[in-house]
């Protein structure tokens, strides 16, 4: 049985902890002056009395504690044991304080016992309604129904306060059977090479790059098959027997990225683009006193173009058959970080091998000046077969991505490639 969430606190802000001081000093000071009569003794504790909470701000891993501040961990309350390291700003710790206490649902009976959740689970309904999603129909004979569920994220602002509550509908995809359920699921998407020859053009011609998301891009995909979905919980529009009988792609289903990425090629080359034939998430549109370009990965777009109003073009187009969302001119796509300069662009990977690092424990360790030591060897019979070797295989699928902007560890983890079967404690 689902425990109840607990009621999500007011985010802490600057003013409230020094509003907090403020009254301490002032309820201190009044009680020492309705002391008679007055002794040194009595003034060396309130002097230790009104400096204890600058004491304690000073160590500012015990901040949630001295604001009376709980968080809720494993469904029981208790005081926040989350270490709030002493060179943070005071509003950077506040942010980590509101960010620790906050709770997402896990079940839909945890959710629908609070307004919001309640609220941001019909507005997910009301959209996919109007994107006619589903009819209700009865099951058919032979035919099975797969199951949903809700996936719940609270969207923080920078200061830590909520932004939006979000609630996704998602289905069971694993339950699908291939040949019933589904035949064909695969997408593509961008390689490194198309990804770097895009970046490298655009440098060379001075072109602008802007990016782009679409919002809830699955949804716009068409279903060739027949897929029933059981009703999701808290759906009532749906009758005892009844079944949804799904038009449009919902994310978890096998061919859901295959049909957005349809969908999405189809109305591009409706508006004069060609697709390229090497790399088929590269589209190009060609005229005698301009150029665009657009590179896609899932619901990601990257455009170019001669010009900024040739970019807007595209925008406005897009924009108005799907919803878009516009981050302007690209910062940062795939893990890569970009900074432009008049002939050319910096490909960054900072927060990427910062998370690899926090991923292997190893975000306190020293930097060596080569990749691999000089003549060193290895082979696949010397030392003990490690306990997991997925994680093995992981960190060499994350270093191979790293290649992209450090090319000098590509020989290195080439090396260590070959052992991905039985991975050992020397590799």
């Amino acid at each position: 049985m689902d425990l109840p969430l607990v009621p999500i606190p007011t985010p802490i802000t600057e003013n409230d902890f020094t509003l907090h001081l403020l009254f301490h000093i002032i309820l201190s000071l009044l009680t020492y002056l309705s002391v008679r009569p007055l002794c040194p003794t009595l003034l060396i504790m309130f002097l230790l009395h009104l400096c204890l909470p600058f004491i304690l701000l000073d160590h500012t891993e015990r901040l949630p504690s001295l604001l009376g501040y709980k968080i809720v961990c494993n469904h029981s309350t208790h005081s926040s044991n989350t270490c709030f390291p002493r060179s943070f700003a005071l509003a950077h710790t506040l942010l980590l304080a509101n960010v620790a206490a906050v709770q997402e649902p896990r079940s839909f009976s945890q959710a629908n016992q609070h307004d919001e959740w309640r609220k941001a689970m019909q507005l997910e309904l009301h959209e996919l309604e109007l994107n006619q999603t589903w009819d209700l129909t009865t099951l058919p004979k032979g035919k099975k129904a797969i199951g949903s569920r809700w996936i719940y994220k609270l969207k923080l602002l920078l200061d830590g306060k909520i932004d939006r509550y979000k609630a996704r509908l998602v289905t069971k995809g694993y339950t699908q059977i291939e040949g019933i359920d589904y035949f064909d699921s695969f997408s593509p998407i961008a390689k490194t090479v198309t990804v770097r020859l895009f970046l490298a053009i655009t440098s060379s011609h001075s072109w602008p790059i802007s990016q782009l998301d679409v919002n809830n891009a699955f949804l716009h995909g068409h279903l060739n098959e027949e897929v029933y979905m059981h009703p999701p919980e808290g759906y009532l529009q749906a009758q005892s027997g009844q079944v949804c009988c799904l038009k449009r792609s919902l994310y978890g289903l096998k061919q859901a990225s295959r049909q957005w990425n349809k969908e999405f090629s189809s109305k591009l080359k409706a508006y004069s683009f060609r697709q390229s034939q090497h790399a088929y998430c590269l589209f190009h549109r060609q005229t005698s006193t301009s150029f665009r370009a657009l590179l896609v990965y899932v619901d990601d777009v990257l455009i170019t173009g001669t010009s900024l109003d040739c970019i807007q073009d595209v925008k406005a187009y897009l924009d108005n058959l799907f919803t878009i969302k516009d981050l302007g001119f690209a910062r940062y796509f795939l893990g890569l970080e970009l900074a432009r300069s008049s002939h050319c662009t910096y490909v960054m990977q900072c927060k990427y091998l910062r998370d690899i690092l926090v991923d292997c424990k190893m975000h306190d360790a020293h930097s060596v000046p080569t990749p691999l030591s000089l003549g060193i060897r290895f082979d696949s019979t010397t030392g003990a077969l490690l306990p997991s070797p997925d994680r093995y295989r992981r960190l060499i699928g994350h270093m191979l991505y790293l290649g992209f902007s450090r090319s000098n560890i590509s020989f290195a983890v080439q090396q260590f490639k070959q052992f991905l079967q039985h991975p050992q404690e020397p590799h």
